[in-house]
């Protein structure tokens, strides 16, 4: 599986459409580094690699806790009804070399929001694989060696940290047995119950609940911002 680009709209501080192409394995230089101050969205860009392949699924592996839906709102910017993350890369199935698109785009309906998963194969749009696209997926890179797959700066840290890369390796192996089955598990069940918590809600209920969750999201963005400008601040008056 080689990676070829990832493009986010309207995802966390990445407003409109941004994309990544990522150096080919053939270039003299194949490795493309990507570097930011804390709150620039390095964090962003992996989680939305592991969102896009996965899934609900994927919120072990982000280490999120909630509900998906709780996660998608939290990740869509305020002043957008829809948004989307993309990933574009190659397979060798059969002696040859594929190109495979995933897309999941979300929307803002009646009741919250909705999202669609789109696969493409070679440029064409491919209806079995994009109904059946967590059981491809998971034929290229199983969830559970999903870590030890695609990792970034801190994740290197960690491993080379003896003490600790025992845990991260014993999670990991966890994951590719099974083992978080019961997490998966809870955190269905928590998704079930608001769910139906929201739907025995009267109609004033629901809107009420719909108000507080907005003014949580606007809050954790405002935190987010004032975070982001501190730690600027702070490598300004350390320049």
């Amino acid at each position: 599986m080689i990676l070829k680009s990832l493009t986010l709209t309207n995802v966390g501080v990445y407003a409109d459409e941004q994309r990544i192409d990522f150096a080919p394995p053939s270039h003299e230089e194949p490795v493309t580094l990507i570097g930011g101050l804390n709150g620039a969205g390095k964090t962003t860009l992996m989680r939305s690699l592991f969102h896009v392949l996965y899934g609900a699924h994927a919120l072990p592996l982000i280490e999120r806790r909630g509900s998906y839906d709780r996660y998608l709102e939290d990740i869509t910017r305020s002043s957008v009804d829809q948004a989307s993350v993309e990933l574009t890369f190659t397979v060798q199935r059969n002696h040859d070399n594929e190109e495979i698109t995933v897309r999941r785009t979300w929307r803002r309906r009646s009741g919250g929001l909705k999202e669609e998963t789109e696969a493409f194969r070679n440029g064409s749009f491919d209806q079995s694989r994009s109904d059946g696209w967590l059981d491809f997926i998971e034929s290229i890179v199983p969830r559970g060696i999903a870590r030890l797959v695609f990792f970034d700066g801190e994740k290197v840290e960690a491993l080379a940290d003896l003490e600790n890369a025992s845990a991260t390796l014993r999670t990991a192996v966890g994951s590719l047995l099974g083992l978080d089955l019961v997490d998966q598990l809870l955190i269905d069940l928590d998704v079930v119950q608001r769910r139906r918590a929201v739907q025995g809600a009267s109609p004033e209920e629901q809107e009420h609940i719909k108000a507080l969750e907005q003014e949580v999201l606007v809050a954790r963005e405002q935190l987010d911002a004032r975070e982001k400008a501190a730690t600027e601040a702070e490598h300004t008056v350390h320049a």
